[in-house]
């Protein structure tokens, strides 16, 4: 891994849950996030993070955060390059976000989307964008529009439309 800091923040849910999100690029719990990852429910992708974490394949910006709570990993989200859809010259753009189903609607997505906005904002990007297949309206109200949609996948054709969507980055849009 390249990155060299650690970003820790504590948040907390409206149910009292506490929990950090911390950079893993350099993190100690590197090793328990390719683990978790490889076992979550998000089918396919959980595996494929664990694989390029695995291989020390993020570099430059990107990052990787996980959020913790009582020392166990809950969730994880990263900031990369390039996405599964073809990225026209767009960059950075939010991945792999996911929450455990057990910590779902605390708000712990939105702030993971927050890290990632205010991160990408602090090295100079203007916007963000992600791709999704199902969750459009939670990106909508976290601020993200539709900027095209498509059935490009990892350069081959897929059956269902895939939402490409786009935040402009700056404190009177993030959430």
């Amino acid at each position: 891994m390249k990155n060299k800091d650690i970003v820790n923040q504590r948040y907390s849910a409206e149910n009292k849950i506490n929990y950090d999100i911390v950079g893993v690029s350099t993190s100690i719990i590197t090793k328990d996030l390719i683990s978790y990852a490889k076992n979550c429910s998000f089918q396919g992708t959980g595996a494929y993070l664990a694989e390029l974490l695995s291989n020390g394949a993020f570099e430059d910006y990107e990052k990787v955060y996980a959020a913790i709570s009582n020392d166990r990993i809950i969730g994880f989200v990263a900031i990369v390059k390039e996405s599964c859809v073809e990225n026209n010259g767009n960059e950075p753009w939010l991945d792999f976000l996911f929450v455990d189903e057990k910590y779902r609607n605390q708000y712990i997505g939105l702030a993971f989307i927050n890290k990632i906005c205010h991160y990408a904002k602090s090295i100079g990007f203007e916007f963000l964008y992600l791709c999704t297949l199902s969750h459009v309206d939670y990106y909508k109200r976290a601020g993200f529009k539709i900027l095209y949609t498509t059935d490009y996948y990892n350069g081959a054709g897929f059956e269902e439309k895939i939402s490409v969507m786009k935040k402009r980055l700056g404190a009177e849009n993030d959430r």
